[in-house]
């Protein structure tokens, strides 16, 4: 689920930038692991001029999980500074525990993410309402206002789809 800090820049708004491509992005590490930030800045920089309309880091390519909270901290806001304003910079929240999830959610807020994208645990095969709660409490965490709402989750892990069906209203609320 996505929850932004309703923020519009003079450079998008969030029906447009949801409407077109979204790409998920690499977390660039040099040689000894630690984040590239001039890779990650040129990465902004090509995705954009290639007409892409929002930035989704630290989530849709899997490496999210597994970077320290200092690398998600460098990278999260390595890609809000390139992006500078021009499109909504997403940050995925895709941790199989709440604890480290709502964590992750309030660094990325802070550090000016215009979004959370919260997986559900996909470790475990937690069903439905125990995915609501986890999903609610990361939202809950982030004090900023929900604009759009999106489900994301690998369907063979986490039963998105079914949550979706069953939960959807509450957690929009």
């Amino acid at each position: 689920m996505a929850s932004g800090n309703g923020r519009k820049s003079a450079g998008w708004a969030w029906d447009e930038a949801l409407c077109g491509v979204v790409p998920p992005l690499i977390s660039p590490l040099n040689a000894t692991g630690e984040p590239d930030t001039d890779a990650a800045a040129a990465l902004v920089e090509h995705v954009l001029d290639a007409g892409c309309t929002g930035l989704f880091v630290v989530g849709g390519c899997g490496e999210g999980a597994w970077l320290t909270s200092s690398q998600r901290r460098a990278v999260v806001s390595g890609v809000v500074r390139a992006a500078a304003g021009r499109a909504p910079v997403l940050t995925g929240v895709m941790l199989p525990a709440t604890g480290p999830a709502v964590e992750a959610a309030r660094q990325a807020a802070d550090l000016g993410a215009d979004a959370v994208v919260v997986g559900s645990p996909y470790y475990f095969g937690v069903e439905g309402l125990a995915q609501r709660r986890h999903i609610e409490a990361v939202l809950a965490a982030v004090t900023v206002p929900a604009p759009p709402l999106a489900a994301l989750g690998a369907e063979g892990r986490t039963r998105v789809a079914a949550i979706v069906r069953r939960h959807a209203a509450a957690l929009a609320r």
